[in-house]
């Protein structure tokens, strides 16, 4: 067996990719310019896949029974077999191509109006094993699992020593998940523009775009609804006038609304290119090896409909399973009641984002300038797969605006409460900022800037789960009370990546050696920022904030000092051929600044708010709970649980658990010709 740093070691993976492009600039008269570019890029993406297991993988751990009759044969507590999630293959094809016509002409002041077309397609074909794992929790009944969705679901009792009928050991958890499809979509876009000077002191810059956008699906059913022409028009208007007259002062302001693209990641994980499946089994006081478990032996004759299935009493098949959740329910499979399977809104907006900016550049000499900018930007709306639990505990899902729209209609036939959480993020930032050009060998660089980044949704990037990058199908509003707080009401607050006052100063000094070909340049990069906030998070079916965001206070300063050194040396007939090298520094000093703390102060099991607890919710009524949570009317129990409970704190909670990256130093090295 290889294990750790020796089995690490031995994997790896590989990514071949390819990119060919191609330009053409036609000027028929001075006033009239064409340009057409194309381009096309191919990506597979096969990293991590080598020595990789194969079979399912075993996981088994204790309970807190210390009377648990393990039996011969049950599995060493703590096996934890690595991962089986190797990528056959995930190829990626961009094509594009666009043109577009400049023309140059008088009329009121100088324009420059130019006009075009883009044509921009993804192909995706991507096949991943399945990643099997059968996890076996000794000393722990079914009903005590700490997933939210059975408990209602009847098991028998641990076995005390010795007894071997009308017990169980534990419960067992069979999951399975892959990835496989291939699907494509085609992004057009018209864009008009014009470039107009009036006089010699005001210049503006107007346009608009507008898109068209087909979406991509994995399991051979269309998705009922594209972006058509009219759904994302995007105007711009920006402009800039000198003040005084001089050249030397000038201020500016600029005013735009942003689309963005569906990405592949939700087409993969909504239009049936995922399969996520759990079942759930008891471990019978038997001898029977613990590998007796197999996928087969759970599954039965169980063919995987769609939404899964729970049986109130007995199994749900041939096999050991007695129920099975469905996170993998497409949304566009048709004739499949949106109760089962979610659904699409087909009248969903884009996603879109306003902003606008203004300021003033003003030159102190020939040499420094200073600047000065305040910008402002809202998310307007977002797509994400925005769900609820269902009847038979499976995660179903709506893709569209959160909070809005179908999804909103969703909720409230689902018995949910409104308000129903909607995505917002909000960014204002001033900037100040002194720019030395280089001139005597040597230029730098300070600005300030102080900013506040506020909302509840960090964006496709998800700053809630550590950066973690699936657009469109991250947690953010996968279940009705996320996007609330366990004390009740909204999570609006200063987002993770939130850092009020940064500085930055760069610069470098070039070298030149007198009568000769070579040049040497130092350059330095120094930062200081804010730090980040903490909060405190429940694991409440998905992690929740307990109180606010902010509620731990912010990690410390991070200071940082990178330092490069290049070297250029030109030789050959007018000195067409050069070689350069250089070596830098990133974290020079080696600073190991915290930047994040252990965080999740508790795994808060449903299972603590079961009707005996007297909140007027029946078992298994999770929009009767889960409104509850969102107004705030557990928090109490919450506390008590916290307080009270054996082991209910996580011992870890409030250490620093990540560190500013260690020293890096690169080496480069360039010959031109």
């Amino acid at each position: 067996n290889i294990c750790g740093n020796d089995l690490n070691s031995r994997q790896g993976g590989f990514q071949s990719s390819n990119n060919q492009t191609f330009q053409a600039v036609y000027t028929p008269v001075n006033s009239v310019v064409g340009t057409f570019r194309y381009s096309r890029g191919f990506l597979n993406e096969k990293l991590g896949n080598y020595f990789k297991p194969a079979g399912t993988r075993y996981i088994c751990t204790s309970g807190n029974n210390t009377s648990t009759n393990y039996g011969s044969g049950a599995c060493t507590q703590g096996v934890n077999d690595p991962a089986n999630d190797q990528t056959l293959k995930d190829v990626s094809v961009r094509e594009n191509y666009e043109g577009d016509l400049s023309y140059l002409f008088n009329g009121g002041g100088r324009h420059e109006l130019k006009g075009g077309y883009g044509h921009q397609s993804i192909f995706n074909d991507l096949q991943k094993n399945y990643t099997t794992r059968v996890y076996l929790q000794y000393g722990a009944p079914i009903n005590q699992n700490f997933n939210w969705s059975h408990l209602a679901l009847p098991s028998a009792p641990i076995c005390a020593a010795g007894q071997t009928t009308g017990c169980v050991l534990g419960h067992g958890t069979l999951y399975r998940y892959g990835e496989l499809g291939s699907g494509s979509n085609l992004n057009q876009a018209i864009y008009v523009q014009d470039k107009w000077q009036i006089g010699g002191r005001l210049t503006l810059n107007v346009g608009f775009r507008v898109e068209k956008e087909s979406l991509p699906s994995f399991n051979g059913y269309d998705a009922p609804f594209e972006f058509s022409w009219g759904d994302k028009i995007a105007p711009r208007i920006g402009g800039a006038f000198d003040l005084f007259g001089n050249g030397r002062t000038k201020i500016f302001g600029s005013y735009g609304k942003f689309f963005d693209r569906l990405k592949f990641k939700m087409a993969q994980g909504s239009f049936g290119g995922n399969f996520y499946r759990t079942d759930f089994f008891e471990i019978a006081p038997n001898n029977t090896p613990f590998r007796n478990y197999t996928p087969e032996a759970i599954l039965g004759n169980f063919t995987d409909p769609i939404g899964g299935k729970c049986a109130p009493t007995g199994f749900i098949g041939s096999g050991l399973s007695r129920c099975q959740n469905d996170y993998r329910v497409a949304s566009n499979v048709p004739g499949v009641d949106i109760e089962a399977a979610g659904g699409i809104d087909t009248d969903l907006k884009p996603y879109q984002q306003r902003e606008y900016t203004f300021g003033a550049e003003h030159e102190l000499t020939r040499d420094y300038l200073l600047k000065g900018r305040y910008t402002n930007k809202k998310l307007l709306e977002t797509v994400e797969d925005a769900g609820a639990i269902s009847s038979s505990g499976s995660e179903i899902y709506i893709t569209g605006n959160p909070g809005r729209g179908l999804h909103a209609d969703f909720l409230k036939q689902f018995g949910y409460a409104e308000p129903f959480g909607t995505a917002q993020r909000d960014y204002n930032a001033i900037e100040i900022q002194l720019d030395k050009r280089l001139s005597n060998n040597y230029y730098f660089n300070l600005n300030y800037t102080y900013s506040r980044l506020r909302g509840n949704y960090s964006g496709l990037s998800n700053s809630d789960e550590g950066g973690r990058s699936d657009p469109g199908v991250n947690r953010s509003f996968d279940l009705p009370h996320i996007g609330f707080t366990a004390a009740g009401g909204s999570d609006y607050g200063p987002l993770a990546t939130d850092r009020p006052h940064v500085f930055n100063a760069y610069g470098g000094y070039m070298y030149d050696w007198k009568g000769s070909n070579n040049t040497t340049e130092f350059s330095a990069f120094q930062t200081f920022q804010s730090g980040t906030p903490q909060s405190t998070l429940i694991a409440f079916i998905v992690p929740i904030f307990l109180t606010e965001r902010g509620d731990m206070g912010r990690t410390p300063m991070l200071t940082q000092t990178d330092f490069a050194v290049r070297h250029r040396y030109k030789f050959g007939s007018d000195k067409k051929y050069g070689i350069e090298m250089d070596i830098n520094f990133i974290n020079l000093f080696d600073q190991k600044t915290v930047t994040s703390f252990s965080n999740t102060i508790s795994n808060i099991s449903l299972y603590s708010f079961t009707p005996a607890f007297g909140y007027g919710c029946a078992s298994g009524d999770y929009p009767c709970l889960l409104n509850k949570f969102n107004a705030g009317s557990l928090s109490s129990q919450i506390n008590t649980n916290l307080n009270t409970m054996l082991n209910a704190k996580n011992s870890n909670y409030g250490m620093d658990n990540g560190f500013q990256a260690a020293r890096n130093v690169r080496f480069g090295f360039k010959f031109t010709f």
